[in-house]
C-alpha cells in the first residue's frame, strides 16, 4: 500500500519530532510511550492472529472471518489499521470481504491472513498463511524461514540488499521463486508504507537497494514466496480497501459524503464494510460514492494482487524494531 499525503513522521530514535508542543513529557518519556503503545499493538496482533489460525478452515466465510478478527482489535482497545487481508492461493495480497461477500476459503488452498492493529496511530502489521493440503509444506515454510533468516541477520546498518539476498537465498533453496514487486516496508506514526522499502531480492537494479536500517526505526518484514516462474504480481480485479489521499474540506453534497466518511474511518486504509453497508441497496450507494470519490482522486484504491504466472503464494510477516544491539519483535 502507498503512503498518503498526510504524513506523521516520527519514530523511536527521535521523540521530538512527536507534535505535541504543550507536553512537559522529557525526550525519553515520550520515546517510552510510544514504544509501550506499538507494544500493545503488537500485544493485540498476537492475540488476532491466533484467533485468524483457529477460525480460517476449508468452507469458512471470509466476510465473518475478516469481521471476527476485525471486531477482535476492537475489542483489546486497539483498531484495524487496514482492512484484515484474506488473499487465497493466486493472490498474494489485499484481498478483503466485500459487504455482504458470500465467498469462502476453498479446500486444499493456501490462505494469506495480513492484519494490522494501531493504538493512537501507532502501528504493527503482521501475517500468517493456514494451508490445507501437504503438497503446501513447503511454500509455506519458503517464506516463513525466510522471515525469520531476515529477522536473525537485522541490526543497524544492515543493508537492504543484504537482508533480499537472505530471504531470495532461501525461498530459492525450497525451489520457489521469491516475489519482486512486494516490500516489506518502514512503519510512521499513521503511514503504514513510510520511508525504506525492503525487498525479497538482490537485485542491484532496485533503486534503494544500498541502504541501511536505523536503530529505533520500525519495519515490516514479509517475505512473499510462489510457485510462478517471474515473481511479480498485478492488479486484480477485485478492489474493496481504499484510502483517502487528502483530508476532504469543500463544498458539495459530494464533499460532504467524503467528509463523513473521512470521520468514520481516518487517514488509514479502510473497506466500505467499515461503513455500516449492512443491505445490498447500503452497500450499492455507498460504493457509488466511493468510485466517485476515487475518480475525482479524494481516494486511492487498492486492487488484490495476483501473480501473473498464476503461481500459489505463501506469505509470513512480522513488525520489528531495529535496536541499537539487534532487533525486538513486536508482534
Amino acid at each position: 500500500m502507498k503512503k498518503p499525503n498526510t504524513e506523521y513522521s516520527e519514530n523511536i530514535s527521535n521523540s521530538r519530532s512527536i507534535p505535541n508542543p504543550s507536553s512537559t513529557r522529557s525526550p525519553n518519556e515520550k520515546a517510552s510511550q510510544i514504544l509501550e503503545k506499538y507494544r500493545r499493538a503488537g500485544e493485540i496482533a498476537k492475540e488476532a492472529k491466533k484467533i485468524a489460525h483457529s477460525l480460517a478452515k476449508p468452507g469458512t466465510s471470509i466476510l465473518q472471518l475478516c469481521e471476527r478478527i476485525e471486531s477482535f482489535i476492537r475489542k483489546k482497545g486497539g483498531k484495524p489499521a487496514f482492512p484484515v487481508n484474506v488473499s487465497v492461493d493466486t493472490v498474494a495480497a489485499h484481498y478483503t470481504a466485500y459487504p455482504l461477500d458470500t465467498a469462502t476459503i476453498p479446500k486444499s488452498s493456501i490462505v494469506k491472513i495480513d492484519l494490522g492493529v494501531h493504538i493512537d496511530g501507532y502501528i504493527v502489521d503482521t501475517a500468517i498463511s493456514v494451508w490445507f493440503s501437504p503438497k503446501l509444506d513447503d511454500l509455506a515454510k519458503a517464506s516463513r524461514d525466510a522471515l525469520e533468516q531476515v529477522i536473525d541477520h537485522i541490526k543497524p546498518g544492515v543493508k537492504l540488499s543484504t537482508l533480499g539476498g537472505l530471504a531470495q537465498k532461501t525461498i530459492e533453496s525450497y525451489g520457489f521463486t521469491p516475489i519482486k514487486n512486494l516490500y516489506g516496508h518502514q512503519i510512521k506514526r499513521y503511514v503504514l508504507h513510510a520511508g525504506l522499502s525492503i525487498p525479497s531480492t538482490n537485485e542491484r537494479s532496485w533503486v534503494g537497494v544500498d541502504r541501511q536500517l536505523e536503530a529505533g526505526r520500525i519495519y515490516a518484514i514479509e517475505p512473499f514466496a510462489t510457485t510462478g516462474t517471474q515473481g511479480i504480481v498485478s492488479d486484480g480485479l477485485d478492489v474493496n480497501i481504499f484510502q483517502f489521499l487528502s483530508v476532504p474540506d469543500r463544498d458539495g453534497s459530494l464533499l460532504q459524503k467524503a467528509i463523513s466518511f473521512y470521520r468514520a474511518v481516518g487517514p488509514l486504509p479502510f473497506s466500505p464494510r467499515w461503513l455500516n453497508s449492512s443491505s445490498p441497496r447500503e452497500s450499492e450507494k455507498i460504493m457509488k460514492i466511493i468510485h466517485s470519490l476515487t475518480k475525482r482522486k479524494i481516494l486511492m484504491k487498492y486492487p488484490a494482487l495476483v501473480d501473473i504466472d498464476g503461481g500459489i503464494v505463501s506469505q509470513f510477516e512480522h513488525t520489528v524494531r531495529v535496536t541499537r544491539s539487534g532487533v525486538e519483535i513486536l508482534t
